[in-house]
């Protein structure tokens, strides 16, 4: 007697659970590949977002010049003056007019969980002078420190003596992002511009 041609019960049931085991299997694999894609788009988000403060914070200092500002209140203040968390400075920017370069004055701060910068496109400010801020990048912590020409560091700037032109030798900013990894980044200035402290 011949055997029908067909699968029976049994195999039909055997080959849906391997069937089962292998989709689950597929789907574990995917979501794992999914959840790794994320993490790895925000890691890449924050390290572009990372890369592009910085990228601005070193073009601004590299272009420091040691002319003192005035206040809107007549004034004077530092051409570079700096605390442990925020520091302002009159820097050199290429404006691509007739002269090729204007003198700005800018700030950088760690307020509010954030790295901003704001922009004044004066040197001496008068009552009402613009400023443009920039909301930077979100970080868990955030400071700054000076460096003078021999070599001591400073959590103020200008130092206790030193002339209201002296710049920093090197300026130091740390950062602490949200997943709690640190960079610091240290910043040498225009030596021939940089005034020795006393």
């Amino acid at each position: 007697m011949t055997r029908p041609a067909g699968y029976s019960l049994l195999e039909t049931l055997v080959a849906a659970a391997l069937f089962a085991a292998l989709a689950a299997l597929a789907w574990g694999g995917l979501d794992s590949i999914l959840r790794g894609r994320q993490v790895l788009a925000a890691k890449d988000g924050q390290l572009q977002a990372l890369v592009r403060s910085v990228g601005r914070f070193e073009r601004d200092l590299r272009q420091a010049l040691p002319r003192p500002a005035r206040r809107a209140d007549g004034s004077r203040e530092p051409a570079l003056r700096g605390a442990p968390n925020m520091l302002v400075a009159t820097v050199w920017r290429p404006n691509g007019g007739t002269d090729g370069a204007t003198l700005e004055r800018v700030a950088w701060s760690c307020a509010d969980g954030r790295l901003g910068r704001q922009r004044w496109s004066v040197v001496d400010a008068a009552p009402g002078t613009p400023v443009s801020q920039a909301a930077g990048l979100a970080h868990a912590g955030c400071g700054f420190r000076y460096r003078d020409a021999t070599g001591v560091m400073h959590a103020q700037w200008p130092p206790a003596g030193a002339s209201e032109t002296a710049l920093p030798r090197t300026v130091e900013l740390w950062l602490r992002l949200q997943d709690g990894a640190e960079y610091r980044r240290l910043l040498e200035l225009p030596v021939a511009l940089a005034e020795p402290a006393p």
